[in-house]
């Protein structure tokens, strides 16, 4: 794996981490 797509797999792996937090927060909200 090159250093590019390692970058871009962490990048991945965070941004979907905070989307899973933020709908997890809005759930909450409308709950």
């Amino acid at each position: 794996m090159s250093i590019f797509q390692h970058v871009l797999y962490i990048w991945c792996v965070y941004s979907t981490c905070l989307e899973c937090k933020n709908i997890e927060h809005l759930t909450n909200y409308v709950n």
